[in-house]
């Protein structure tokens, strides 16, 4: 059964609102709580730091789903 791939990076300790996501066909690399993130479009001024991780697995539609959840806050450059 194919599997599709979601990382969804959450703003700075807000559980609520999506900073960025992403769609894949192959499975994203590891992430550990206290990496760093930069996207192309957060501030230039703030990187994120990983504060927690989920993850989330399920099976619909002929295919199984894989969510990465990724809490963060700001950490200055």
């Amino acid at each position: 059964m194919k599997t599709k791939y979601h990382l969804e990076v959450y703003e700075p300790e807000d559980i609520r609102t999506v900073a960025f996501s992403v769609e894949s066909e192959t499975p994203f690399g590891a992430i550990a709580v206290g990496d760093l993130l930069w996207h192309g479009s957060l501030l230039q001024s703030a990187r994120l730091e990983v504060t927690k991780i989920e993850h989330l697995f399920w099976e619909g539609g002929g295919l199984n789903t894989h969510k990465i959840c990724i809490q963060t806050k700001a950490t200055k450059l």
